[in-house]
């Protein structure tokens, strides 16, 4: 598949946060993500959760500090988590480019 096809046919789809019971503690962070900008991370969240996004986004997505460590590629820290305010300013970062 070109990669303008396979670009084009993301395009609208969405990843889940799952924000919970905590959704207090997260203002300002989204439902959801554009699936461009997790798409590229699939084999760091096979590594962190032993699952395809696909499985994860039917599942109900991933805790904000679950994304962050996907879209850093890196493994999911348990301990010494971040402020939330940390991981909405960096989920944001990350998401600059991709939603207008």
């Amino acid at each position: 598949m070109r990669a303008e096809t396979y670009s084009s046919k993301l395009s609208g789809k969405r990843f889940p946060v799952l924000l919970g019971e905590q959704r207090w503690i997260w203002s300002g962070m989204p439902d959801s993500i554009p699936w461009e900008a997790i798409s590229t991370h699939e084999s760091q969240a096979r590594a962190n959760h032993g699952q395809s996004l696909e499985v994860l986004a039917q599942r109900g997505g991933l805790s904000p500090y679950e994304l962050l460590a996907v879209l850093l590629d890196q493994p999911f820290w348990r301990c010494n988590l971040p402020e939330p305010a940390t991981v909405i300013r960096r989920l944001k970062e990350k998401m600059a480019g991709f939603e207008s």
